[in-house]
């Protein structure tokens, strides 16, 4: 399943420019559809699971 890169800073409850850090530094996996990015929300829960311990 995949969610908007807003969609997934709103589930975060983290800014979008801090979406796009994580983005862009390869902590979450993005893909494309046509011009749209969406995340990968296994990798969110991934994320969440690295950080929590």
């Amino acid at each position: 399943m995949c969610v908007t890169v807003d969609e997934a800073a709103e589930l975060l409850l983290i800014g979008r420019s801090k979406m796009c850090a994580l983005i862009a530094d390869g902590s979450v996996e993005t893909i494309k559809l046509g011009k749209s990015t969406r995340v990968v929300v296994l990798s969110l829960d991934l994320l969440l699971a690295r950080n929590s311990g």
